[in-house]
């Protein structure tokens, strides 16, 4: 009898209860609330991958890790070809179209501890976890056969340009996202339709000898500094053009003289340029170009003698002194010049 309420006590005992359900739910409707608030500000609207901001942020976050735990992470930038066209051809609709095919397509080749965000505009990233470098080449590598082959209703076949690379011991976010974003413009002006890792090009990529475009990337804005990249990359083209052809070799001795010649020409002008610019890292450029001279000495000394091919003289030549060293050295400087 001691346990049985009274009305009035029943009554107020029901009040409690039914006031903590009501507040239980008035908070899980928050939480669900807040929940969907989250995903919208963490996802790109269009394709309903993240967004620019969220994957930053997890970049950050999985660098400290990195740090941390020395897992390997990986990351791949991709871009649709010549998609300008697309919109300009079948209209923005079938542009938009095209985007969430490949978000699709992206979305189910990834395993779930992956990210993968919709960069901006055309262009996508996607951050591996526990990959390795070569693991993720091959990956870009599978994705790009994929958009290759698959089939845009009512479209010619659709395109994109890879980069791909490793988060290295001394990285941070910026020095990360440089040397893919490079790597995605060497895809890009050696051909498109392709994947290079860590700023490497390959002069003969399946088979075919590469053209390397001239163009606003390796523009620094002084006059002569871009005349100068101009005539290297032209005759690095050359060189490419005759260099895997077995009855080009004599052609490509002298092709190869006459660009280390500019090389050095070359190095000693931009030193000029770049003491009178006041450049604050001119010491240490200068020393760099002194090594590369040294390299490069050797290199053709073990070329004359016949201890190197003449593919592998041009792959050190071409990758390392010409878009090897504009790429990781000259473009530090290239603010100096741009806007004057």
């Amino acid at each position: 009898d001691d346990f049985i309420l009274k009305p009035l006590e029943f009554k107020l005992f029901m009040v409690r209860i039914n006031s903590c359900i009501e507040r239980y739910w008035l908070k899980r409707e928050l939480m669900e609330k807040n929940a969907k608030l989250f995903e919208l500000a963490i996802r790109d609207g269009f394709t309903g991958l993240y967004n620019r901001d969220y994957f930053s942020h997890a970049c950050k976050k999985r660098g400290r890790e990195f740090i941390r735990t020395k897992q390997p992470l990986s990351f791949v930038l991709l871009d649709i070809d010549y998609f300008k066209n697309v919109n300009d051809t079948y209209g923005h609709l079938k542009g938009d179209y095209v985007l969430k095919e490949v978000a699709e397509i992206l979305k189910r080749e990834t395993k779930d501890t992956d990210f993968i965000c919709r960069w901006g505009g055309e262009e996508f990233i996607v951050m591996l976890l526990d990959t390795e470098l070569q693991a993720a080449t091959a990956f870009a590598e599978k994705i790009r056969k994929f958009i290759r082959q698959h089939t845009f209703k009512n479209m010619k076949p659709v395109t994109a340009s890879f980069g791909v690379t490793q988060w290295r011991e001394n990285d941070i976010e910026e020095s990360v996202f440089k040397r893919l974003d490079n790597s995605l413009y060497l895809a890009k002006l050696t051909g498109r339709d392709k994947v290079v890792s860590n700023e490497e090009v390959e002069l003969n990529y399946k088979g075919n000898p590469v053209r390397i475009e001239w163009g606003p990337f390796f523009r620094c804005g002084q006059k002569q500094l871009d005349e100068d990249h101009h005539k290297l990359i032209a005759l690095s083209n050359e060189i490419i053009k005759i260099c895997f052809q077995a009855e080009g070799e004599s052609q490509t001795t002298l092709l190869f003289e006459r660009l280390v010649e500019e090389i050095s020409d070359h190095f000693k002008r931009e030193e000029e340029l770049l003491q009178a610019a006041g450049y604050e890292n001119y010491a240490e450029h200068k020393r760099i170009h002194e090594n590369l001279r040294k390299e490069i000495s050797l290199v053709m000394k073990k070329f004359n003698s016949g201890g190197i091919m003449p593919e592998v003289a041009a792959r050190y030549l071409i990758q390392e002194i010409v878009l090897g060293h504009i790429i990781k050295k000259d473009f530090d400087f290239f603010h100096l010049f741009q806007g004057v």
